[in-house]
């Protein structure tokens, strides 16, 4: 059985905080330092792998031209 929920922090990268990826719906949620969080939809293994595997990761997530994100929210100060 595929992995249903993969979730990684990036404690490189300096905008990103920690991404969490759905293999079966293929949705990217990132989770950005700012409070930020994007939703993208149809990012499938290929995009994903690549994105595990690169050095410039905040680079990588602004240059999803093809995945589409649906929510752009931001955490309510405390």
């Amino acid at each position: 059985m595929p992995t249903r929920v993969i979730t990684r922090e990036t404690p490189d990268s300096h905008e990103i905080e920690r991404v969490v990826y759905l293999p079966l719906r293929k949705d990217l949620w990132v989770y950005f330092r700012n409070g930020a969080v994007n939703i993208y939809f149809g990012v499938d293994a290929e995009t994903w792998d690549v994105f595990e595997t690169t050095d410039a990761r905040d680079a990588f997530i602004h240059g999803l031209p093809s995945c589409s994100v649906l929510v752009t929210a931001r955490k309510k100060p405390d």
